[in-house]
């Protein structure tokens, strides 16, 4: 499995959740949406990195720096 995003042409947004209280920062959302960026996902056993691409929320989860999957769907929740 490969990465899709391209952190390099990519900006960096804070994270835009977490599951620690399962609060989306609904600006960062609407940033992703618009713009060429991506935001974190931290959680207790995992990381992801989130964009928005061909319109829908891209996810792409980590696991001790290995990618282990990718998810999609059309909101953050």
């Amino acid at each position: 499995m490969e990465s899709i995003i391209d952190k390099h042409n990519l900006t960096r947004m804070d994270d835009v959740m977490s599951n620690f209280d399962h609060i989306i920062e609904r600006d960062i959302e609407e940033r992703l949406r618009k713009d060429d960026c991506y935001a974190g996902y931290p959680a207790y056993n995992f990381h992801g990195n989130v964009m928005f691409k061909n319109n829908k929320f891209v996810c792409e989860i980590k696991r001790y720096s290995s990618l282990v999957d990718i998810i999609e769907g059309d909101t953050l929740e």
